[in-house]
């Protein structure tokens, strides 16, 4: 991530999508010219499994394709929250998040098609 930082400055690495299976998302999108990151990989835990796959798009710009239909945990096998997390809570304003307003993704100068 800190050479994407360098190269690009602040910006989206990876744009994650949730998927009803990510081994089929993977397979077609590798099939219709897509360059593999990632093949389908199950990761587990105390809570359940996902499937992780991702594929490069455009520039330095990775999808992965996220199966979670079998997972109970709050975010990702492996994840624990913040020891402090109602330390934190109690001096942070509630983050009031709704939508995505818009994603986009920048090309160079004169090779947009």
């Amino acid at each position: 991530m800190n050479d994407h930082l360098i190269k690009h400055g602040d910006g989206v690495r990876d744009i994650a999508l949730t998927v009803d299976d990510s081994t089929a998302a993977y397979e077609y999108a590798v099939k219709n010219g897509a360059v593999s990151i990632r093949p389908p990989t199950k990761l587990e835990d105390e809570h359940g499994w996902v499937i992780l796959s991702s594929i490069r798009t455009y520039g330095d710009t990775t999808h992965t394709f996220v199966e979670r239909k079998n997972y109970k945990g709050i975010f990702l096998p492996g994840y624990k929250e913040h020891h402090l997390k109602e330390v934190f809570n109690q001096h942070l304003p509630p983050i009031k998040f709704v939508k995505v307003d818009h994603v986009v993704g920048n090309q160079p100068d004169l090779k947009m098609e």
